[in-house]
C-alpha cells in the first residue's frame, strides 16, 4: 500500500472518529421522549402489564373438561369375569355460581392497577429527567460563571500588577487576586466534577448508551407559577395514580374477601360416559366437591379480611400523605419565585454593575483594592 494510500484513510479515521464524539443538541422535550421509551423502570412496568392481561385471561378462563375413564365390575378374587366393564366419558368442572365473576373482577383490577402503575413510573422518571436535566444545566452555567469569574480576576490581577509597578498600589492587592484566582479555579475544578456527576445521573435516567457527548439545548427560564394550593390539590388528586391504584386495592381486596366466602360452598361436575358391553348404551354423572378443609377456607377468609383492612387504612394515609407532600411542594416554589424575583431582577443586576463600574474605578485609582 502506498504512503498516500496510508495517509487518506489515516486521514478519513480522524474524520469519523471526530463526527462520532461530536457534540448533539438535546432538549428536555427529547430528554423525556427519549426516557419515556428505553429508561429500565418504564420497560419493566410495561412488561409487568402485559402479565397483569395474561394473568386476567387466565382468570377469566372456565374449568378445562376432563376426559376420564373408569371401570367397574372388577372381581376381588384373580379370575376374570366376563361383566368387567370399562368406561370412557367427559366431565366438565362447573364452579359455584358467583366464583368465576370475582375471580375475573380480581384479575381485570389487577390489570387496572398495572396500567396506572405504568403512569406512576413514567410521571416519576419525567419528574426525575426534568430535575437532572435542570441540575446539569445549573451546573453547566455555574461552570461558565466561575469561568468568566477567572477571566475577570485576571483583569483585576494585570490592573493590580500595572498599579504596583507605577508605585500606586501595594504588592497585597497583586497577592490578594491571585490567592482569589486560585480558590476560583479550584471551585471550577469541583464544580466540572459536578457537572460530569449530574451528566451520568441524566444518562442513566435516558436508558440509552450515548454515542458521545451532547450539549443540553434547553435552557433555564423563570415561569410564574400563580394557581393556588386548592387548584392544585384538586388537580393532582383528578389525576393522581397513586390515589386511584389505593383505591382499586380496596375494591380488590373486597372481591377476594367475597371470592373466599364463596370458597366455603361445593363445586360441581357433570359428566357423559360411553361404556364398553354396550356400545348402544351411554350415561351421565354428576359430582359434587366437599370442602370439608375448615383450616384452608377459614384461612382464605382471614387473610382476605386482614388485606382488606390494611388496604383500606393504606388508602387513607396515602390521602393524607399526598396533601402534607403537596403543601411542603408548593411552599417550597413560592419560596423559590421570590428567590429568583430577588436575585435575578433585583441583586444580581445591581450586583454586576456595581462590579464593573467598581473594576473601572481601580483602573483609574479612583478606587482601592
Amino acid at each position: 500500500m502506498t504512503r498516500k494510500a496510508v495517509l487518506f484513510f489515516l486521514f478519513w479515521g480522524l474524520v469519523l472518529q471526530a463526527l462520532a464524539f461530536e457534540e448533539k443538541p438535546l432538549s428536555i422535550e427529547e430528554a423525556v421522549s427519549v426516557a419515556l421509551q428505553h429508561n429500565p423502570e418504564v420497560i419493566g412496568a410495561q412488561q409487568a402489564l402485559e402479565e397483569a392481561k395474561g394473568l386476567r385471561l387466565q382468570a377469566e378462563a372456565r374449568p378445562e373438561p376432563r376426559l376420564s375413564m373408569s371401570t367397574e365390575g372388577v372381581p376381588f378374587s384373580l379370575k376374570s369375569s366376563e361383566l368387567t366393564e370399562v368406561n370412557l366419558g367427559l366431565e366438565q368442572p362447573i364452579e359455584f355460581p358467583g366464583k368465576r365473576p370475582l375471580r375475573a373482577k380480581i384479575g381485570g383490577l389487577d390489570q387496572d392497577i398495572a396500567s396506572l402503575e405504568l403512569d406512576r413510573v413514567r410521571i416519576s422518571v419525567t419528574a426525575r429527567v426534568k430535575k437532572a436535566y435542570w441540575k446539569a444545566v445549573l451546573a453547566d452555567r455555574t461552570v461558565s460563571s466561575l469561568e468568566t469569574l477567572t477571566d475577570l480576576l485576571e483583569t483585576i490581577i494585570e490592573s493590580s500588577r500595572i498599579r504596583y509597578q507605577a508605585g500606586t498600589a501595594a504588592y497585597g492587592d497583586v497577592l490578594r487576586a491571585r490567592v482569589e484566582k486560585a480558590r476560583l479555579q479550584n471551585e471550577t475544578i469541583q464544580a466540572r466534577q459536578e457537572r460530569e456527576a449530574v451528566m451520568a445521573e441524566l444518562v442513566l435516567l435516558l436508558g440509552v448508551p450515548t454515542e458521545g457527548p451532547f450539549i443540553l439545548a434547553s435552557d433555564l427560564s423563570f415561569v410564574p407559577f400563580d394557581r393556588t394550593l386548592e387548584e392544585v390539590k384538586e388537580a393532582v388528586r383528578a389525576v393522581s395514580p397513586s390515589l386511584r391504584i389505593a383505591g382499586l386495592r380496596s375494591e380488590q381486596a373486597e372481591a377476594a374477601a367475597a371470592l373466599a366466602g364463596k370458597n366455603r360452598l361445593p363445586d360441581f361436575a357433570l359428566g357423559v360416559f360411553f361404556p364398553s358391553l354396550r356400545f348402544n348404551a351411554w350415561g351421565v354423572s354428576f359430582g359434587l366437591s366437599l370442602p370439608v378443609s375448615r383450616s384452608r377456607t377459614e384461612g382464605e377468609r382471614l387473610a382476605a379480611t386482614a388485606r382488606l383492612a390494611a388496604r383500606s387504612a393504606a388508602a387513607g394515609a396515602n390521602s393524607r400523605r399526598l396533601d402534607s407532600e403537596l403543601e411542603t411542594a408548593y411552599a417550597a416554589v413560592r419560596a423559590a419565585a421570590d428567590q429568583v424575583r430577588l436575585f435575578e431582577r433585583e441583586l444580581l443586576t445591581e450586583m454586576e454593575e456595581e462590579l464593573r463600574s467598581g473594576l473601572t474605578q481601580y483602573q483609574y485609582g479612583k478606587l482601592e483594592a
